[in-house]
């Protein structure tokens, strides 16, 4: 089961590691559209405020905006080196001084200038890694939940058939009258010690009706047998 679960979480982040790569091109791509087309429609300096201004909300694409000669015009972006398309490019190789990575798109506009747009990769992969820990620390508790329960099971069972076999050595040693005890589970073990007592019962029918047998049949023979006794006697007198 350890192996399953270890194998489980492996597959779940290489997963959820895919689906923030794919999650992540994809608000890149529209963020990119949706930039080329404000500054079709409303111009550069527009596109370039709206842009602006979701670049403050959370969780927002970080973003640089450079001339043909490669000179900054927007954003707060450090430069990420040249290459049209996408690519990983680590913060460290940027001014931003950490050791994170981010996924960076780079196209041009319209207007001949180049938007460049990237997500923390960390930041993205690193909510799907406390996905992933979230559900393995759900299967170890599913696990630790169900090895306490299967202890707790098998005592129990152990326990009801030591009194099974209580009741068979009290019958062995000739206590007609014990009984397996038996609860409302209806369980394997119930029925086990269920088809005993009605084995028992019957045993103490037929033992009962052989002791009422045996005093009947003795009760029958008495007065032959005394009348041969006295017959006896008397013959013995007699020679």
């Amino acid at each position: 089961m350890a192996m399953a679960l270890v194998g489980a979480a492996m597959a779940a982040w290489w997963l959820t590691r895919g689906a923030a790569l794919a999650d992540a091109k994809e608000r890149i791509t529209l963020e990119f559209a949706e930039v080329a087309t404000d500054l079709r429609v409303w111009g550069p300096d527009r596109a370039l405020a709206e842009l602006e201004q979701r670049s403050h909300l959370a969780g927002a694409l970080a973003y640089r905006v450079e001339g043909a000669s490669g000179a900054r015009i927007a954003g707060t972006l450090a430069p990420v080196g040249s290459g049209f398309g996408w690519r990983r490019v680590s913060e460290r190789a940027t001014d931003q001084n950490d050791d994170g990575q981010l996924l960076v798109f780079e196209g041009a506009l319209s207007d001949g200038s180049l938007l460049i747009l990237a997500e923390d990769m960390d930041r993205s992969e690193g909510l799907q890694l406390e996905l992933v820990w979230s559900l393995v620390l759900a299967a170890g508790i599913a696990m630790l939940s169900g090895l306490i329960i299967g202890l707790l099971s098998a005592r129990q069972v152990r326990t009801r058939m030591r009194a099974v076999h209580e009741t068979l050595r009290r019958v062995a040693s000739g206590d007609l009258s014990a009984r397996a005890p038996i609860d409302s589970s209806g369980d394997d073990i119930g029925e086990i010690a269920s088809g005993i007592n009605e084995m028992l019962d019957q045993i103490d029918n037929l033992v009962v009706a052989l002791r009422r047998v045996s005093a009947e049949v003795a009760h029958d023979l008495r007065t032959p047998l005394t009348h041969v006794g006295q017959r006896l006697e008397r013959a013995a007198t007699a020679s």
